[in-house]
């Protein structure tokens, strides 16, 4: 897995909502219809098959808290998050670990 440090921002005005939806650790889109982008929360990468961007890991880490999602897909983004942070050689945030069931 490839992580850059590069100033972060939300990839969504530039990208359609397949690849918008790919780029984010949850995507609660049903079936196989159409990607919605107001379904999709947690960018973490700037383009699909990019770099993960530490900085939005940080501000993933943030928000995992305020987000009106189903208690259970708060949790499996949170695993997704834990770990990229150990992928990355970082210790994940207190709240990260404890979302994630720690």
């Amino acid at each position: 897995m490839a992580f850059t440090n590069v100033p972060w921002t939300s990839p969504e005005t530039e990208l359609d909502a397949n690849d918008y939806c790919s780029v984010c650790l949850l995507d609660l889109n049903e079936g196989g219809g159409a990607k919605v982008k107001g379904k999709c929360y947690l960018p973490i990468k700037s383009t699909p098959g990019g770099a993960v961007n530490m900085n939005a890991m940080a501000s993933v880490a943030a928000y995992l808290g305020k987000m009106k999602v189903p208690p259970e897909a708060r949790r499996k983004a949170a695993k997704k998050l834990r770990s990229l942070y150990r992928q990355a050689d970082r210790e994940p945030p207190a709240m990260v670990k404890r979302y994630a069931g720690e």
